[in-house]
């Protein structure tokens, strides 16, 4: 996910892309499996208002990611 993603006035999520996080990926932002993949989610003002107070005090990096970890091996938060 990247900030651009999120649309405060609406309340909603929107997915049209992946993450290059495998070594058959590019180190970046490539497309979704398939159009079922694209979506968009509504969520509820408090999970919003937890986003907007995050990118207030995380400072953006490069890519836009909101889990960026640099020193991970694919640039995100995994698990």
């Amino acid at each position: 996910m990247t900030r651009k993603e999120f649309d405060f006035n609406n309340n909603t999520l929107t997915i049209k892309k992946t993450w290059g996080y495998a070594k058959r990926h590019p180190e970046s932002f490539g497309p979704t499996k398939n159009e079922a993949s694209n979506r968009t989610i509504k969520l509820d003002k408090k999970t919003m208002n937890a986003f907007r107070r995050l990118f207030e005090i995380v400072t953006p990096n490069l890519f836009g990611l909101v889990s960026y970890a640099p020193k991970s091996k694919y640039r995100v938060i995994s698990i």
